[in-house]
C-alpha cells in the first residue's frame, strides 16, 4: 500500500506542479523486495494508533463493525496482568483475517474475525 500511497502523492503534486522536468524527489520512492520465505524475515505487526473515540460507547464501536467482523472481547482492567496478552494472540492466532484493538476507555480488547473473504 505505500508504493500506491507514493504514486497517489506524485499524482497530487504533479497536479499542482505543472512545469515539473521528472527529476523531483516525488518521482521517486526507495523499496525493498526480498524473498518472504527466507527464513531471516520477520514481519512484525504494524500498531496504529486511533483517536478521536471518546464520544463512541462499547457498543456503538462495535455496531459500528458489525456488518464485517465477528467481534469477541476480552477485558484488561490491569495491564500488569500480561496473561490477557497471551489470550488475544491466540485468539487472533485462530481466526482467518483477524486483528485486536485495544480500547483504554473500555479497558478491553476487541478481536475482530472477518465474516467473508469477499469483503477484502
Amino acid at each position: 500500500h505505500r508504493y500506491e500511497t507514493s504514486l497517489n502523492y506524485q499524482k497530487e503534486i504533479l497536479e499542482k506542479e505543472k512545469e515539473a522536468k521528472g527529476d523531483e524527489p516525488f518521482n521517486y520512492i526507495m523499496m525493498t523486495l526480498f524473498k518472504l520465505e527466507d527464513p531471516g524475515v520477520v514481519i512484525l505487526p504494524t500498531y496504529r494508533l486511533v483517536k478521536g473515540l471518546d464520544k463512541l460507547s462499547a457498543e456503538g464501536f462495535k455496531n459500528l463493525l458489525l456488518p464485517y467482523f465477528e467481534i469477541s472481547e476480552v477485558d484488561w482492567p490491569d495491564t500488569s496482568d500480561k496473561s490477557k496478552l497471551e489470550e488475544v494472540q491466540n485468539k487472533i492466532l485462530n481466526g482467518n483475517h483477524a486483528f485486536a484493538a485495544y480500547v483504554s476507555q473500555f479497558t478491553r480488547f476487541f478481536i475482530f474475525n472477518l465474516k467473508s473473504e469477499n469483503l477484502l
